[in-house]
């Protein structure tokens, strides 16, 4: 067709892909022949060809865009008496459902009378919803994109528009009574028509009978939905760079989406997985993901959005470490830094004047500017019309260097694109103010967001040899080589979709799309024709399960023969496939050990190096571990998003029990207030006490922190009326922090509290509310818990304990090692059993020995990844990508099981 393109001769194309796809084979076509140079021919959609005459005519009436039309059906529907309901989802989906029975009334030229719909409560409201939508089009002196055609052939029976010699309609499976109409038209007036391909019925003989024993078109089975992705992926990368086009129909292209994008990009483009690098992936997808969740709009939206200068801490973290403002290069160190100085803080709000404190402390002048052109938006008073806010969005937007500017670290080539269909999203956010008039910035916002959540993100590129399609829109696209994917019975043919606002028996009788069955199995099977007759090889597949769902091929495919199973391509083009199937590998002797350098030296000697008791924890579960904490500062710091984190919330009962003892002294003063009837009074004061110290992390939080304060007064009770089944006691010590020289290393500890029995016994305590630890932690091999062990070091109490601290009762206890002779209500650790009848004291000095021994590792820089226990370890490590701990994992479980 395109080969003998006359002049004068305009192609309409039913879909923009269509066009775009033309276009493509045609610059393809002249490229091949040696041409630089040629002129385009006129493709495009058939409707954006009427827009454009239409609208070059200087009409009366100006053509709504979808937009526009979406929201005043939803304006219609949510001022009608009987439409009960506020909730815009419900709102969106019938505004949706109008809109479609609206245009398939204009297309199969449904008259719009009364009688035509009483059938059903739908019909009907139907009906007076479209006669008030006909009202406001001629208030407005407004047109229908769907009523176009038909307004368009009086105008240009008037030779108001200037007519081609020929038009080539195409991509068009089954024209319309309202298309056939307009090409009755088109012919009257000496233009020749033509439909291309032909429609289904014109075809003669059955394309399939030459193809369906060719061994280039198969039917393939595969484990899952992922196999299949990959498998496809690997096809794609082998017929690429031949010249080829070549397609990639999905059945149900949404929820295949996210894993063939991941899977062809990995396949075609391997340096595609490093983030840093700009790309420009070699293929098409009609498929897109909302505007709004681009990281860059998101964070426009959230900017936006803001409704005082208090943000959550998520927010907080995304402004520092985002690309998308100004001098996110330049100030990106001090930014971290401030960063987490407020993570470390932990706090769930975060006042703006906070943030701007660290940025003027840390000198990011930028920041600080962004933070007051931000707080200057969020005090913008009053409103205005939508083409205000646009302007006002806009400008704000531009002071923050949003979303790129040459101080930011965001790739050209994305935001450029983003930047793209952010202005389309705002055009037509500024075009519905005859809907919405005057309105305040909350508002405004809040549409502006609902319009980037339906507005689908499409990078603009250049069309590709490689598409990704749904299957419905293959009809009309030559490929040399096709994959179709999901081609199991539950979704070839697909499920009917009738509208419910339009009289079944009219759909049936004017075969209107997604009516029934029948027309699903009918279009179907002609996009299978096609299929077979256009391409010169196609791959049909389908996953053998789903979760726990088992498929069978579609029954359309059994002409093609029997489901082929385990035909595997197995090479693979990904990076990390290349770096495990690599043969030789590079060796690496890499030292297990690396010295302190003077300065942490340095730290030690002045008791200066954090972590406490977790240094030598770290050290003993994994020297790797212990190395990046406490030497590389590689920490993981979340931003808090709700409420208290778990340590945050163990800290608070801490702070609640040592101010109850401090206060109350003894077991004998406990039991005073307990027969007073006041320990329930004097839990409560210790809450409130200890609460203020978490003012600023519980700001605004008052349903959360009286939750909170009732979960800790019950955790207080229950564990307090535990302590009275102990002997006589004094609390001595509480919170009491001692410095502990081990191997060499000055350590700070904190003990939670010391106490001293009637008997002159010294006991320590270390309270746990969430702790998951093991009686053979202290007799492995290798002890895993240093914490009681360190604390015996400086001390050696007659007993060490954990204290246990939960709501139920029957799980709050002691657990406690010391002299077999002294007990606490609980359970007393049976280590002579477990160390070969050693006594207390000869426990303590085995236990002196092994943290003086993992101080000297550590002191020695002894580093290695060696953790003790790869799944108790490993499993809960932040650190796997810095240690490839990954790649000796098989290694790695066989040693686990054999310490096990």
């Amino acid at each position: 067709m395109l080969d003998s393109l006359p002049p004068g001769t305009v192609v309409l194309a039913e879909t923009a892909l269509q066009s775009r796809w033309l276009i493509n084979l045609f610059n393809k076509k002249r490229r091949s022949e040696g041409r630089s140079v040629w002129t385009t021919p006129q493709i495009l959609p058939l409707r954006s060809w009427l827009k454009n005459l239409w609208m070059d005519s200087w009409p009366d009436q100006f053509v709504l865009s979808d937009l526009q039309s979406a929201k005043l059906w939803e304006s219609i529907i949510n001022l009608d008496p009987d439409f009960k309901s506020s909730d815009l989802l419900r709102l969106k989906g019938a505004a949706a459902q109008v809109g479609q029975a609206w245009n398939l009334v204009a297309r199969y030229e449904i008259p719009l009378e009364s009688a035509q719909f009483v059938w059903t409560p739908e019909t009907e409201i139907f009906y007076r919803w479209a006669r008030r939508y006909k009202q406001r089009l001629g208030e407005w002196r407004a047109l229908d994109a769907a009523t176009l055609p038909r307004r368009f052939i009086e105008p240009a029976a008037e030779k108001k528009f200037p007519l081609p010699d020929s038009i080539i309609f195409y991509g068009f499976r089954r024209p319309y009574p309202q298309l056939q109409s307009l090409a009755s038209f088109l012919k009257k007036q000496n233009v020749k028509i033509q439909f291309v391909p032909a429609p289904p019925q014109d075809i003669s003989g059955s394309p399939d009978s030459k193809k369906r024993n060719d061994e280039d078109f198969g039917v393939r089975e595969f484990k899952d939905a992922r196999e299949e992705c990959v498998q496809c992926s690997r096809w794609v990368r082998n017929e690429y760079g031949s010249g080829k086009t070549i397609g990639v129909a999905v059945c149900d292209l949404p929820t295949y989406a996210p894993l063939l994008q991941k899977e062809l990009s990995a396949e075609l483009v391997p340096r595609s997985v490093y983030p840093w690098e700009e790309f420009d992936l070699p293929f098409n997808s009609s498929h897109g993901e909302a505007l709004s969740q681009e990281p860059a709009v998101h964070l426009a939206l959230a900017l936006l959005s803001a409704n005082n200068e208090t943000v959550s801490s998520y927010l907080a973290s995304t402004i520092l470490n985002t690309p998308f403002l100004s001098g996110a290069e330049r100030e990106k160190e001090k930014r971290n830094q401030i960063d987490l100085a407020l993570k470390k803080e932990g706090l769930v709000s975060i006042p703006l004047s906070k943030i701007r404190e660290l940025a003027k402390k840390n000198a990011c002048a930028r920041l600080e500017s962004i933070l007051d052109s931000w707080k200057i938006f969020i005090r913008f008073p009053g409103g205005g019309s939508l083409h205000y806010w646009t302007h006002e969005i806009s400008r704000f937007l531009k002071s923050l260097g949003w979303p790129w500017d040459s101080n930011t670290g965001a790739k050209q080539t994305y935001v450029k694109n983003i930047y793209r269909v952010w202005t389309q999203c705002l055009d037509g956010f500024a075009s519905l103010d005859n809907l919405y008039g005057n309105v305040g910035r909350t508002q405004a916002v809040d549409l502006l967001s609902e319009l980037a959540r339906d507005n689908v993100f499409q990078p603009e590129r250049e069309c590709k040899d490689v598409q990704v399609v749904n299957l419905d829109e293959t009809y009309g696209l030559k490929f040399d080589r096709l994959w179709i994917l999901g081609c199991h019975a539950d979704a070839l043919p697909s499920m009917p979709e009738p509208n419910p606002f339009i009289p079944f028996h009219l759909q049936q009788s004017l075969n209107i799309p997604r009516s029934s069955a029948l027309w699903e199995l009918e279009k179907s099977e002609n996009l299978l024709d096609w299929i077979l007759e256009s391409s010169s090889g196609a791959v049909f597949s389908y996953p053998a399960w789903d979760s726990n769902s088992k498929f069978l091929a579609s029954p359309l495919l059994k002409k093609l023969g029997p489901p082929e199973r385990n035909r595997l391509i197995t090479a693979s083009n990904k990076l990390v496939d290349k770096i495990s199937g690599s043969a030789e590998l590079e060796t690496w002797n890499d030292g297990a050990h690396i010295v302190l350098l003077e300065e942490e030296r340095r730290q030690i000697a002045e008791r200066k190096l954090p972590g406490g008791h977790k240094l030598l924890q770290n050290q003993t579960q994994c020297p790797f571990l212990a190395f990046a904490h406490h030497r590389l500062g590689a920490i993981k710091r979340e931003a808090p998003e709700i409420d208290f984190e778990n340590r945050q919330r163990g800290t608070l009962v801490h702070k609640v029990l040592d101010l109850f003892w401090k206060q109350t002294k003894s077991r004998a003063n406990l039991e005073l207030l307990t027969n007073d009837d006041q320990l329930a009074a004097k839990i409560r004061e210790c809450i409130d006490q200890a609460q203020r110290s978490f003012a600023d992390v519980l700001a605004g939080q008052k349903e959360f922190a009286a939750l909170e304060n009732e979960r800790i007064f019950d955790l207080a009770t229950t564990w307090l009326t535990r302590e009275l089944e102990r002997p006589d006691f004094e609390a001595v010590e509480c919170e009491y922090q001692i410095d502990v020289n081990v191997g060499g290393i000055e350590l700070v500890l904190k003990i939670d509290r010391m106490d001293k029995t009637e008997d002159g016994l010294t006991v320590l305590l270390d309270y746990k509310t969430g702790s998951t630890l093991t009686q053979k932690d202290w007799f492995q091999s290798r002890l895993q818990e240093v914490q009681l062990p360190l604390y015996n070091y400086q001390i050696r109490p007659h007993l060490a304990a954990i204290a246990h601290i939960q709501k139920e009762e029957s799980k709050s206890r002691f657990l406690f090692f010391g002299d077999p002779a002294s007990t606490l209500p609980g359970t007393q650790i049976n280590y002579q059993e477990k160390c070969k009848g050693m006594t207390f004291i000869e426990l303590t000095e085995h236990w002196n020995e092994q943290v003086i021994s993992l101080a000297e590792e550590f002191k020695t820089g002894v580093l290695n990844v060696d953790p003790f226990n790869y799944f108790k370890t490993c499993e809960t490590c932040d650190l796997q990508t810095l240690c490839r701990v990954e790649e000796r994992k098989l290694a790695l479980r066989g040693v686990m099981e054999e310490k096990e």
